[in-house]
């Protein structure tokens, strides 16, 4: 889907090089085989969005890409976020910031999985798409891209790193 979505990727060898299918993602991890930065964009296996049988997606993401990462390697040094590209039809009774002209839209939920996420945590902070982006920026000392993510939350309230890494359950 990624290929066929992305006119930038299509006009690029380099880029269109870099892009993999999601479903190759567990392969990809069993093999060792990540890049220290992976976006997985749509559940490898499945959609959630209607009328498509949502529960095929939500397992797709559930074993596909949590336990496969949990169960792997990995997980000692992960950080998931796993989110969404819209609301998913949820009723928000919050207006959305108009944080600039664009301004933040529905909130969208957002998982964190890692051995290192403060387990039970309910982020307050507001957050957007851009703070995943910020998280990685921080943690590799990269600048930021735009102004959208320079002044973005780098979620850093919602993990302990001082406590060890905690065991992986399956999901």
């Amino acid at each position: 889907m990624l290929r066929e979505t992305f006119g930038y990727v299509q006009s690029s060898p380099t880029a269109k090089a870099r892009f993999a299918k999601s479903s190759d993602f567990a392969k990809d991890v069993q093999r060792g085989n990540l890049a220290q930065v992976s976006w997985v964009i749509g559940a490898p296996g499945g959609d959630e969005h209607p009328p498509k049988n949502i529960q095929v997606g939500e397992n797709s993401v559930a074993n596909d890409i949590v336990n496969s990462l949990g169960n792997s390697g990995y997980w000692n040094s992960v950080a998931l976020f796993v989110t969404y590209d819209d609301y998913g039809g949820f009723y928000d009774h919050v207006p959305p910031p108009q944080v600039d002209q664009f301004g933040y839209g529905f909130r969208v939920p957002c998982l964190i999985i890692s051995p290192y996420a403060k387990a039970g945590f309910i982020d307050r902070t507001p957050n957007d798409h851009t703070s995943i982006l910020r998280f990685i920026e921080s943690r590799y000392g990269l600048t930021p891209l735009n102004m959208r993510d320079a002044v973005a939350n780098n979620l850093a309230e919602a993990f302990d790193f001082s406590q060890p890494a905690r065991a992986f359950r399956a999901i």
